[in-house]
């Protein structure tokens, strides 16, 4: 599990209306779903420095790559 900071997400629920601007506490355990894929999902593993990476850690750090050329320290 990694903390998430300053990202947008997206709920689509047919119950309770929730409002532009809310914060809602979601809680501290994954669901189901998300839960298998990290057990069963496939992590990357850096082969200097041995850290293990979520594909969506590794997703940006391309993307970032790809957009300015800059190159992240924690992939290096």
């Amino acid at each position: 599990m990694e903390l998430v900071k300053d990202k947008t997400f997206y709920h689509i629920q047919k119950e309770l209306s929730w409002k532009v601007g809310e914060t809602h506490f979601v809680g501290l355990n994954k669901n189901y779903y998300l839960d298998f894929f990290d057990e069963n999902g496939h992590n990357f593993e850096d082969p200097i420095t041995k850290k293990i990476m979520h594909p969506n850690k590794v997703a940006e750090f391309l993307i970032e790559y790809l957009q300015t050329g800059h190159k992240d320290e924690d992939t290096t």
